[in-house]
């Protein structure tokens, strides 16, 4: 008997357990685009590429101030600090700074934009389902 209630006690804290942590990974996704409170997230179509690079300064843009551009693509403007690794880079947005993947098509061009530290960058980007931020299309600001 007393085997019997242990076993249902365990069993009741596993599903707790299941519900609790399965509750706060949906508190944890985010809505993109802000179009519904639904999850929206696309892979945006198109090869992602940008015109030629220009050198130039401008005002940053934090999060707050990204714009939506495409369905699930956002726009977003930050400083440039140097690339992590071959798949990733790392910029500044206001004061947080921020790690963004590159996508194959930007990958292959990315080191034609001969992009220095402190420069000033505008690019687009996705949410991916793995919630990585992934980087389409990007140029040095004027």
């Amino acid at each position: 008997m007393k085997v019997g209630k242990t076993f249902i006690v365990v069993l009741v804290i596993v599903a707790l357990a299941f519900f609790f942590i399965k509750g706060r990974e949906d508190n944890n996704k985010q809505v993109v685009g802000g179009e519904s409170p639904g999850i929206v997230e696309q892979k945006p179509s198109g090869d992602g590429k940008k015109a030629d690079a220009e050198i130039g300064e401008g005002e940053e843009k934090n999060k707050e101030n990204d714009v939506s551009v495409a369905s699930g693509e956002l726009k977003g403007e930050a400083v440039y600090i140097g690339q992590i690794d071959i798949n990733s880079i790392e910029v500044k947005e206001g004061e947080t700074y921020r790690a963004y993947r590159l996508s194959p098509q930007i990958k292959e061009s990315f080191d034609k934009l001969n992009l220095e530290e402190n420069d000033r960058i505008e690019f687009t980007y996705y949410v991916d389902d793995n919630g990585q931020k992934v980087i389409t299309g990007i140029q040095k600001k004027p």
